[in-house]
């Protein structure tokens, strides 16, 4: 009897809070259904306006540092990151290079280092995958593999003492001198 395999799921964690201003982590989850995935193909969408992935490339991998990759050796990874019309768009290319067939294994892929805009009130906002073009699966044989691409939200809180003004002013307050504080009587 064959054992039932379920479809592999690509998830951007479902909820992550963010406090506006602060950067923050959001994981991208393999889950391989039992499946020998060895390549996987995606664009994720965000508000470019709230969310912002840094481009820069230190280390010189061709990967921006702000995205972390947990992958086998001999996978290799190809990264586009762009902005549209204020839209974020994220596009990634997983491939096994070496000919021993390593599937990826379940768990976090992704790390993705946001930095969070400063909002005036709190918000949602989506980070999804594109439908086009579409995502896909793809095993050790070089078949497709359907499976299932998560989208995740991200929601912007605000520190409760900052949330009435923006950040530039918190450097400016001034500090009450300790000869003008009342005087404590037990």
């Amino acid at each position: 009897k064959r054992q039932v395999q379920a479809r592999p799921v690509l998830a951007v964690a479902p909820l992550t809070t963010a406090t506006a201003g602060q950067p923050i982590s959001v994981p991208l989850t393999l889950d391989n259904g039992g499946r020998a995935i060895d390549t996987i193909f995606f664009v994720l969408s965000y508000d470019a306006t709230l969310l912002t992935l840094d481009p820069t490339d230190a280390n010189d991998d061709n990967i921006p540092d702000s995205i972390t990759a947990n992958l086998p050796d001999g996978y290799r990874l190809l990264i586009d990151l762009e902005i549209v019309n204020g839209e974020g768009r994220l596009e990634v290319l997983v491939e096994n290079r070496s000919p021993d067939g390593v599937a990826l294994p379940s768990g976090d892929l992704f790390l993705l280092a946001f930095d969070v805009a400063w909002v005036p009130t709190p918000q949602p906002t989506d980070i999804a995958f594109l439908t086009n073009p579409a995502p896909l699966f793809i095993n050790t044989t070089n078949n497709v593999v359907p499976g299932d691409f998560i989208a995740g939200t991200v929601d912007i809180k605000m520190c409760i003492r900052d949330s009435l003004r923006p950040p530039e002013s918190r450097l400016l307050r001034p500090r009450v001198p300790e000869t003008a504080r009342l005087p404590h009587h037990p």
